[in-house]
């Protein structure tokens, strides 16, 4: 049976806060060290899809800037997907996971110059790995492509990320756990863990060479599956009913999605073509379709949530980029555990629908949700409007049309690629050329996307402008004191 668990509003709590904590007392209090890793997780994500337009227009004219080593194709995707991943989804998760924390505690953010520290520790660490990958001293790991040099900033970083998380979820006043914290708790656990032992035994050394694709691809899973999608579950349960104005449709359907999620996906990610034991694979093979089983249960919550009747309020405008990323998340889902077979992943499995999955899951679901909870987040720390609010709407459409258009025609030139591939008549260079068409549009969604980003952060930028101007009056500071001075 459904069952309809009411959630606080935006604005208001179910219980009574004190005047000391309500909701403005606590979007002000945490402005600063909020706003600070917003700017930063943006200006990352311009950065990486500056990047990513370069090396997909340089697989239509490989002789584009071919005399600058650091700009060739086989540098500009690792260090693309590694200011994604780190630069950009981890700190804006973060940041996003504490605001909902202290939002639904009715607390401020308890050591916020550890959190600044520990922010600028983060990004210090993915500016080493950055320039390192650019020069050509990277790992060649997925998702692990950043040198030893990095691991301290990183994890001590994320150390003092973690403590300022859970002191500020020990200091809340309202005790009630909503399914958000769940998703957020886990996530917060489940990286230093992951991330301590990896960089342990992936820059020790000590390994044998067939258990370093099994350690990192194990790593690497478990970073996007687990953590940063649990990040971005999180804030799909926590801003959905909100900006719909409907209670979460079921309670039992989020504890199903939760436990099932972390019991079947850390064994995931390695594919039929992986260079790695049978039992592996295998493992991996079903973990994959046992996630379908999660992955749907969420996507079918959220649109309970939001199809419940009532006469509730139209939903807000953010909504839009939720309701995309479910459909991106279910369309994950079904595609990755069709593609987890065996008999289907000898057919893609060395093709461009590996990549269209990927980004399906990082920039269709995680990056939407983030970008989503950000347009919320952002004038309740500031307080103030969108500078041009007529441009919140073109942002959505411009950042969904183009993650459309990066992914849809990636999976499908993977899929004409493959059967290409697989028949035996048909050349090599025949069949890759067959994907080509498609791939170039994918070109058209990482310009529209990276259009949408710039704007966005010129939009931070001018918003910090103007909070600064009405907190400190730099105006004031020009003109004649009391003691009448000419």
């Amino acid at each position: 049976m459904s069952v309809s668990v009411p959630t606080p509003s935006l604005d208001t709590c179910a219980a009574a806060p004190s005047p000391a904590t309500s909701a403005s007392e606590v979007d002000a209090s945490n402005a600063i060290p909020l706003y600070g890793i917003f700017m930063a997780g943006i200006g990352w994500l311009v950065l990486g899809s500056i990047l990513g337009l370069i090396a997909s227009v340089k697989l239509h004219a490989p002789a584009l800037l071919s005399q600058f080593p650091a700009l060739t194709y086989g540098r500009l995707i690792p260090a693309q997907n590694t200011i994604f991943l780190y630069g950009f989804a981890m700190q804006i998760g973060l940041g996003i996971a504490i605001w909902i924390i202290s939002r639904l505690g009715r607390t401020k953010i308890v050591g916020s110059f550890a959190w600044g520290i520990g922010a600028l520790l983060w990004n210090v660490g993915v500016f080493i790995g950055f320039i390192s990958i650019l020069s050509g001293d990277w790992t060649g790991l997925n998702r692990f492509e950043m040198p030893a040099a990095t691991a301290t900033p990183l994890f001590v970083g994320y150390l003092l990320f973690g403590i300022v998380a859970l002191l500020t979820f020990k200091a809340r006043t309202v005790r009630d756990l909503y399914p958000s914290m769940w998703f957020i708790l886990a996530s917060i656990f489940w990286f230093p863990w992951i991330y301590a032992t990896a960089s342990y035994l992936l820059h020790s050394g000590f390994l044998r060479s067939s258990a370093i694709p099994v350690i990192s691809g194990w790593y690497g899973h478990n970073f996007v599956s687990v953590v940063l999608l649990n990040l971005a579950l999180g804030a799909s349960y926590y801003f959905i009913p909100k900006l719909s104005h409907r209670p979460l449709a079921s309670e039992g359907l989020a504890i199903f999605g939760f436990w099932s999620l972390l019991v079947v996906a850390p064994f995931g990610g390695f594919a039929a073509t992986y260079a790695v034991p049978r039992w592996v694979i295998g493992m991996s093979v079903v973990s994959s379709v046992l996630c379908l089983l999660p992955i749907l249960a969420h996507s079918l919550n959220w649109y309970q949530t939001v199809r419940q009747a009532g006469k509730s309020p139209k939903p807000d405008q953010g909504i839009g980029y939720f309701l995309w990323a479910g459909f991106c998340f279910a369309l994950f889902g079904i595609l990755a555990a069709w593609a987890a077979l065996p008999t289907n992943n000898l057919i893609v499995g060395f093709t461009w629908f590996q990549t269209g999955l990927t980004q399906l899951l990082e920039y269709g679901f995680i990056g939407l949700v983030l970008l989503g909870a950000l347009t919320v987040v952002v004038p309740k720390l500031t307080q103030l409007d969108w500078p041009i609010h007529r441009l919140v709407k073109p942002h959505y459409l411009l950042t969904v049309i183009g993650i459309l258009l990066m992914t849809l025609p990636v999976l499908m030139g993977g899929w004409i690629q493959g059967t290409g591939l697989a028949d035996a008549s048909v050349p090599f260079m025949v069949a890759s050329k067959k994907a080509f068409p498609w791939i170039a549009m994918s070109t058209v969604g990482i310009l529209l996307f990276t259009l949408a980003q710039i704007a966005l952060f010129v939009h931070l930028v001018v918003m910090l402008g103007k909070a600064f101007i009405n907190c400190c009056h730099p105006a004031s500071w020009m003109g004649c004191d009391k003691g009448g001075a000419r």
